[in-house]
């Protein structure tokens, strides 16, 4: 870890996270309640720091779970929080929203599995609707 703050700082990043100037925005926009704003920011703030922004990753995680309902990049987002904080205090709380966004994610993944299955199969029943054979039945049920 000391080795990534060495090459941070040779790459123009100085500070903590918690000093970036997109870290303490995000901070102030999540507050208001500006999760969009706030979202961008984070994500700002990853995309410069990489892995010296556990927290801006938590952040983003938490925003993508719990407000854009979005469990994929939730989840994502969060595991590089537990991957870059091992030992959080926090490892806990964090490992059971994963799993919330885990089993949201899941219930996702089956519902369009199962949208997709209907879908298919209202288009099997479609084009046996419209064979040549059901048109002809249809027809000659239709001049009785």
């Amino acid at each position: 870890m000391l080795f990534l703050a060495a090459c941070a700082r040779e790459g123009g990043i100085s500070g903590t996270e918690q000093e970036d100037s997109d870290f303490l925005r995000a901070q102030d926009l999540k507050q208001r309640g500006l999760k969009t704003e706030a979202l961008a920011a984070y994500l700002r703030v990853i995309a410069r720091r990489g892995e010296l922004a556990p927290e801006s990753y938590l952040d983003a995680g938490l925003i993508y779970f719990q407000d854009n309902k979005d469990p994929f990049k939730g989840w994502y987002y969060m595991q590089q929080y537990l991957v870059l904080q091992p030992s959080s205090p926090r490892r806990e709380e964090v490992r059971q929203q994963v799993m919330a966004a885990e089993r949201e994610a899941l219930l996702q993944t089956t519902d369009a599995a199962l949208q997709f299955q209907l879908l298919l199969r209202s288009e099997e029943h479609t084009s046996e609707l419209q064979s040549p054979m059901y048109l002809v039945c249809r027809l000659l049920l239709e001049k009785k």
